[in-house]
């Protein structure tokens, strides 16, 4: 410790020599070294020369900042004796200077950075050699050479080229961690080829408008993943948009998702909604105008109602059924069903059935969910009603529907939208539920989970019934299932407190069937120890029941982490017959540690060869958690 700390005083007096010496009598500068050699006491492994170096170089810095601020004249009369260090700039030996050249040049680190701690690297003529190596150096070795080679920041700027290679691209990297670095960024971003803007951006903070500027133009995935950190970083609306259109490119979709999630930009929810709305119409209009469900509604009008569509050959229909899908649209409607039935009545009532005061009214109505307007048709209005609707028919409206010119899809980014949500999700802001609770019926999960941290109880409650889903399936994550809903549904129950959490997805657990099971096991994911304890009693009942709900109800035990159910598990060790019942047990009495299940695995493990490697590593975790209690 006494040579460490002879060692630091060593480079920190050589540095102030560099300085002021009256830094020597500075009563702040001395305190702040005392304040290092007191926290560097309860460092461990300061035998470790990286460790020792980091400390050098720290003090080193502090020294450069109270240089800087100091008085550059001797106070009058100091008859202080001068330090027998060298002082920087000092001559070293010819066999030495060669033999630093050539470490310098082989970036051979721990040679450069015992130079450095004994101060033999500041002789000048290595200047060329530091200059060559400083950008393939660590930073602690960088920092070291700049304090000893003062000259070494002019001399990269003056030999770097924004338009070279490797090297070049080493000295911008050396610039940049050494600081002053803002005109050769700016060089590198407008004139270096793509590896050379890569590396510029790893200096470009606060550099917002080149930065949004390079990635509008820029097709090369390396520059525009290098160009994210700062993005995030920016207060420019600018910037947020760049990311957004980050979105749509695969390989570096998940690093710009990540950077909007975290953005602390001050209109960043209100970018995120506003994106997330014109991608979702074009995401629906890419839906409901493909060929595909154009051709399914084609089919289902043909079989159901023959007679009325017989007149038209397949390719008019499908006009005709493209046509009424885009009216139904303008009403709001999303579901295939609502949509299909929207394109139906068309046919057999009329094709201008939308135009009645009365239809009009419900398809218009904002208060009215749009894909339940359909039914409210149906139940609202009268048969009289209806007789008006059909004395309304103009079949002359579809031949100009036919007339009409046809209307390209546009193409469909789904995966956009699941991004965008999932930026949403880890925000509190009401504007988020307001905005994404609508879109639950057609994307299920993701503006589920968005919803959730925002969400009023009661909105949270009406995600936590959806847990029960039976309506269409739903477009999750691009793909169409009704489970997605059951993680967000058990989320948003857990949100409302365990107590409530309890008596809203208790009564889902028991069920044996196939949708059952995936309930179950939506929950199971997010139970934790702050569970209600009255879950515990409800899944011992469970490990009467079939196997399949024992193992689920065995990992929801393990899930909730209570000890107190160790006992019963030992006595379901000894009796259980099933080979996977069991090894799930010896499992979670692992995990949950009681060292009242040892005897039984060890037991169990004796006597039953295919639980053997199950019980012992039990036994080995229960071992390390009681361990380290």
């Amino acid at each position: 410790m006494r040579s460490l700390f002879a060692r630091l005083a060593d480079d920190v007096e050589r540095v102030l020599l560099a300085g002021s010496p009256t830094l020597l009598r500075d009563e702040a500068f001395t305190h702040d070294l005392h304040e290092l050699a007191r926290r560097a006491e309860r460092i461990p492994g300061l035998h470790d020369l990286a460790r020792e170096m980091n400390l050098v170089a720290f003090a080193a810095r502090l020294a450069q900042i109270r240089a800087s601020q100091a008085e550059l004249t001797e106070a009058a009369g100091d008859s202080r004796p001068m330090p027998s260090q060298p002082p920087i700039s000092t001559r070293c030996g010819t066999q030495e200077l060669f033999a630093l050249v050539k470490a310098l040049k082989a970036r051979r680190e721990e040679i450069v950075l015992v130079a450095i701690t004994n101060g033999s690297i500041a002789d000048l003529r290595l200047l060329d050699a530091a200059v060559e190596s400083a950008g393939r150096l660590s930073d602690l070795a960088l920092h070291g050479l700049a304090v000893q080679l003062p000259a070494l920041q002019q001399r990269l700027l003056a030999s770097f080229d924004p338009e070279g290679g490797a090297d070049d691209r080493a000295r911008l990297h050396a610039l940049i961690v050494l600081g002053g670095a803002v005109g050769a960024v700016r060089e590198a971003l407008g004139r270096g080829n793509p590896a050379m803007r890569a590396a510029a951006l790893e200096g470009a903070e606060g550099l917002d408008a080149e930065v949004v500027a390079l990635v509008a133009g820029e097709k090369t995935e390396s520059v525009l993943k290098a160009s994210v950190p700062v993005l995030e970083k920016s207060a420019s609306d600018e910037a947020v948009a760049a990311l957004l259109r980050m979105l749509d490119l695969e390989a570096i979709r998940e690093t710009a998702r990540l950077a909007l999630a975290s953005s602390s930009h001050p209109r960043i929810v209100a970018l995120l909604l506003a994106a997330l709305e014109v991608d979702i119409r074009w995401r629906d209009e890419a839906r409901f105008t493909a060929d595909d469900f154009v051709e399914k509604v084609r089919k289902h009008v043909r079989q159901h109602h023959r007679k009325t569509v017989k007149r038209w050959p397949d390719e008019a229909l499908e006009t005709l059924v493209a046509a009424g899908i885009r009216r139904a649209r303008k009403y709001g409607l999303t579901w295939e069903s609502t949509l299909t039935a929207f394109v139906a009545t068309m046919f057999t009532v009329a094709p201008n059935f939308d135009e009645h005061p009365h239809v009009k009214a419900i398809l218009e109505d904002t208060g009215v969910p749009p894909n339940t307007k359909m039914d409210l048709l149906i139940k609202r209005l009268g048969e009289e009603t209806w007789e008006e609707v059909a004395a309304m028919r103009d079949d002359k409206r579809f031949d100009a529907l036919l007339a009409e010119e046809p209307v390209a899809a546009p193409p469909e980014q789904p995966e956009k939208i699941w991004a965008i949500l999932k930026a949403l999700a880890p925000r509190s802001d009401p504007r988020i539920a307001q905005a994404v609770l609508r879109h639950i019926d057609n994307y299920g999960g993701p503006p589920a989970e968005a919803a959730i941290e925002s969400a009023t109880a009661d909105a949270l409650r009406d995600i936590a019934s959806k847990l029960y889903w039976e309506g269409e399936k739903v477009d999750c994550d691009g793909e169409a299932h009704r489970n997605c809903l059951m993680a967000p549904a058990v989320g948003a129950a857990i949100k409302l407190g365990p107590v409530e959490a309890f008596e809203l997805l208790s009564p889902a657990v028991g069920d044996d069937s196939k949708a059952g099971l995936a309930r179950f096991e939506a929950i199971t994911a997010r139970l934790d120890r702050t569970a209600d304890k009255r879950w515990i009693g409800l899944i011992l009942k469970l490990l009467d029941d079939s196997d399949r709900l024992k193992v689920r109800a065995l990992k929801a035990l393990a899930k909730i982490g209570d000890r107190a159910v160790a006992p019963y598990l030992v006595g379901l060790l000894k009796i259980e017959r099933s080979f996977d019942v069991r090894r799930t047990v010896a499992e979670v009495l692992g995990e949950l540690g009681d060292p009242r299940a040892l005897e039984a695995l060890k037991e169990v493990g004796e006597s039953s060869p295919r639980l053997v490697a199950p019980a012992q590593e039990a036994i080995k975790r229960i071992n390390e958690a009681n361990k380290r209690t």
